[in-house]
């Protein structure tokens, strides 16, 4: 029980919360919006993963719903529990579900990737099942599914066009800079950052990006280091 009340602490102090964090809702993610929205009121047992490239707004997507429906459930990212247990060695299935259950009625595990790509982490998604078979409310996203059976798991999609691509690209911009973007290039990087890093980061890296771009630095400097 320790154990687990070490976990649930970090999870808490580690949580991040929407109250703040901007969304743009579109024709490529309204099925994705629609199916979390109903998922949390739902009885549905299975964890939910919405599925999308990066830089598709997953995170922003489910945070956007868990404040709007005033759902206070923590958020982390997969890897970084995963770093937490592995310095104190624990394993996901020592933990206790009932207790995880009592303290979050809801959890976000973003990012699984890492479990499914490496095919090390499997006893994470057996925990994340057992959680939600006992009434925690499991939403989690991935980029890809890498070959992943998934039966156990709710899966919605989120497929982006060119123009989905486009729109997401000038809010994340304006909403940056707090001005519409003035050049072609100016969305190409705004784009192309978000391939190169971690959804969650994206937005300060597009930021220091344009700084270099607006001193005449190379932007190739910042991508290599």
């Amino acid at each position: 029980m320790n154990k687990t009340n070490q976990v649930i602490d970090f999870i808490k102090d580690r949580s991040y919360q929407f109250g703040t964090v901007p969304f743009l809702k579109i024709a490529d993610n309204e099925r994705a919006l629609f199916a979390v929205e109903n998922y949390l009121q739902s009885s549905d047992v299975e964890p939910l993963i919405v599925l999308g490239p990066v830089g598709s707004g997953k995170t922003h997507l489910v945070g956007s719903v868990l404040f709007a429906q005033k759902d206070e459930g923590p958020q982390i990212s997969l890897d970084c529990l995963i770093s937490f247990c592995l310095r104190l060695g624990i394993m996901p299935l020592e933990l206790d579900c009932a207790a995880i259950v009592d303290a979050f009625k809801t959890i976000f595990i973003d990012c699984i990737d890492f479990a499914l790509r490496k095919r090390v982490s499997q006893d994470w998604l057996i925990f994340l099942e057992d959680v939600s078979r006992m009434g925690c409310k499991v939403i989690s996203t991935v980029t890809d599914l890498w070959g992943w059976s998934h039966k156990n798991f709710r899966i919605v999609e989120i497929s982006m066009s060119v123009s989905g691509k486009q729109q997401l690209a000038q809010f994340f911009f304006t909403q940056t800079f707090r001005r519409d973007p003035i050049t072609d290039d100016e969305l190409t990087l705004c784009s192309e950052a978000s391939k190169e890093r971690s959804f969650r980061a994206t937005q300060g890296y597009i930021k220091k990006g344009f700084m270099l771009h607006e001193l005449g630095e190379s932007i190739e400097i910042l991508w290599k280091k």
